[in-house]
């Protein structure tokens, strides 16, 4: 095989080691978090799951939004855990919807906001909760 052949070979092996399987990490490490931020809180009666860690809270106007880690790769079936303890809690689901990277839900009552799950790297998934209230 001629030279360039090979390092093409060697290239494109790299690129596809490096790559994602159907959107999701395949083996990236998870970078370590801060501890977290204090304020990055969920409202009070809003349904929390499982090992998580929420490490990030922004605010505009009424719009809240708060960023969270789980353990996990199913990022559908955590988003489907979430609809079953909003559910339980009294919220109603406007809908949900699903991609190849991303799960999200829509809740109402008595909050108004979506939460959407996503992979952050092998074994960790993202969970984004917007409040429009």
């Amino acid at each position: 095989m001629p030279r360039t052949c090979i390092s093409l070979a060697l290239v494109l092996a790299a690129l596809t080691a490096c790559a994602t399987e159907g959107g999701r990490p395949t083996s990236a490490p998870c970078p370590t978090l801060s501890r977290g931020d204090g304020s990055a809180a969920l409202p009070p009666g809003f349904p929390v799951l499982n090992d998580q860690r929420l490490y990030g809270r922004t605010s505009q106007g009424k719009t809240t939004v708060v960023f969270g880690v789980v353990p996990g790769d199913d990022f559908v079936g955590i988003r489907d855990d979430l609809v079953r303890r909003l559910r339980s809690s009294g919220y109603t689901i406007a809908g949900t919807d699903q991609e190849l990277v991303e799960a999200e839900a829509e809740f109402s009552a008595p909050r108004r906001g979506t939460v959407r799950v996503q992979p952050r790297c092998a074994g960790q998934l993202t969970v984004r909760y917007t409040f429009n209230d």
